[in-house]
């Protein structure tokens, strides 16, 4: 999984991070201003990604 990528797809609809707008706008204005998403919002959406997959097992990508 390549968190980049899942930063990139977020929609409201998909994500329980979005209730939230402003959450959507801070991780957009992160990314385009090149800096790091923080660590608990990745996670949670590595964590739902995860589930949401099916799979046991994982390669993640772009997360330390």
């Amino acid at each position: 999984m390549a968190c980049r990528n899942l930063l990139r797809n977020l929609s409201p609809v998909k994500t329980f991070l979005l209730r939230i707008l402003h959450r959507r706008a801070m991780i957009q204005n992160m990314m385009n201003e090149e800096k790091i998403v923080p660590s608990e919002v990745t996670i949670k959406l590595l964590e739902r990604a995860m589930v949401e997959s099916g799979n046991d097992k994982f390669l993640i990508d772009g997360f330390p």
